[in-house]
């Protein structure tokens, strides 16, 4: 039988890599919807707004931020996500805030309303 030699530098690193990797991907995030607005919350805690980038681009909604790790400020924890928003989301009125650590995002329904009619045809 084999048995493989670990080495303690490449175990640490392997284990660094693990818990960024595994932080990130359960980075708690909630979409609500209603009449009114979508409603986008998502878990930062320790984060403050100035920590805390939001942007848009057609249609698309990136959330991102970067945080040196408290013990070793050569790790940084980041974060960036991407969403595309649906048609009826009216971009130039999305507002954001963080409070107790959740960052929630208002995404507002845009306010035209289609109306049904008959096309005629040349």
């Amino acid at each position: 039988m084999m048995t493989l030699f670990k080495d303690p530098f490449f175990s640490s690193l392997d284990r660094v890599f693990n818990d960024s990797y595994e932080r990130l991907n359960n980075q708690k995030t909630k979409i609500e919807k209603n009449d009114e607005d979508y409603r986008l919350l998502i878990a930062v805690p320790g984060l403050s707004k100035s920590d805390i980038v939001l942007s848009i681009k057609e249609s698309m909604l990136t959330i991102s931020y970067e945080q040196p790790e408290k013990d070793t400020p050569i790790f940084t924890n980041s974060f960036k996500r991407v969403y595309s928003l649906p048609d009826d989301v009216d971009e130039k009125n999305i507002t954001g805030s963080v409070e107790n650590g959740v960052l929630e995002v208002v995404l507002p329904k845009s306010r035209k309303k289609t109306v049904e009619r008959l096309i005629s045809l040349n």
